[in-house]
């Protein structure tokens, strides 16, 4: 979950919050790297990881609690927070609840999401995000934007007519970086 608040406050019981730190081109690797902290500063953007399934509740006494949109930027890489659906660019990623997913223009964003704009000189096919203290690292390959329809598996089936999509076997494929069904 990506977050910003317009006060500070410490991190909720059940949490771990990151915040962008660095990032840098390896190979065919685009990696954001992102700090563990103990407090959410005003106006800055944070992953909030779960760590005991916990829920979220930020209030502060007399006041009306609203998020905020944020940016924060590091070597080249922002880190943005939003609250409404934002549309897709070829240069804006996202981590959604099964992982991570690459966004195109089309394609939304939606609310309560961290995403990262990330400039040609450090797009690479690979992108990875490291989060401070855990094991587990977001990784995920790029799929272009062609129009080309692509199996699970990655095999490349090419830019299909509407009536070579519906003869093919029915199942999901993937078409423009989102998995879609097709075929009868």
């Amino acid at each position: 979950m990506g977050v910003s608040v317009p006060f500070a406050a410490a991190v909720p019981d059940g949490f771990k919050a990151f915040a962008l730190n660095s990032a840098y081109k390896n190979g065919d690797k685009t990696v954001i790297q992102m700090r563990q902290v103990n407090t959410l500063e005003a106006g800055h953007p944070y992953v909030l990881h779960s760590v005991a399934a916990a829920r979220l509740n930020i209030a502060a006494p007399d006041a009306m609690v609203a998020f905020t949109e944020a940016q924060e930027q590091a070597d080249g890489v922002t880190a943005k927070t939003s609250f409404r659906n934002i549309s897709g660019a070829s240069n804006l990623y996202t981590v959604d609840e099964s992982g991570a997913a690459a966004l195109y223009p089309g394609h939304e964003i939606g609310t309560f999401r961290i995403y990262f704009q990330i400039p040609p000189e450090l797009a690479a096919p690979q992108v990875e995000l490291q989060l401070e203290g855990m094991a587990t690292v977001v990784s995920f390959d790029l799929i272009p934007a062609d129009g080309k329809v692509y199996t699970l598996d990655g095999r490349n089936l090419g830019k299909l007519t509407e009536q070579q999509m519906r003869d093919l076997p029915r199942g999901i494929y993937v078409m423009d970086g989102r998995k879609i069904m097709l075929g009868k």
